[in-house]
């Protein structure tokens, strides 16, 4: 049996996952800032101990590589059936497709 598309393609957001990974508190500097970028790449080294040598290697790259560090974090929670979405009964899109992001 084919699985239903919303069985392999899930939403996420970077925000969201700081959010969780910042023991459910949101992390008050923005991204944009030096401290924002500090903040989210300390969570970050707990689970790719690389990130600030790759942020460091693409600077011009570091906003997009920390967001999909986060992103690939919420993908391995979500392979490994540890996930949660922020709607417990999401909305459903004009396809039938849930409307919900996972963290």
């Amino acid at each position: 049996m084919t699985p239903a598309l919303e069985d392999l393609v899930f939403e996420v957001h970077p925000e969201v996952t700081f959010w969780v990974m910042n023991g459910e508190r949101p992390i008050e500097q923005s991204k944009r800032r030096p401290e924002g970028r500090r903040a989210r790449l300390a969570l970050l080294q707990n689970y790719c101990s690389e990130i600030e040598t790759l942020v460091f290697a693409r600077k011009s790259l570091a906003g997009d590589l920390i967001d999909a560090t986060a992103a690939a974090w919420t993908a391995a929670r979500i392979a490994r059936g540890e996930s949660r979405a922020v709607i417990s009964n999401p909305p459903r899109d004009s396809k039938g497709l849930r409307m919900n992001i996972f963290y």
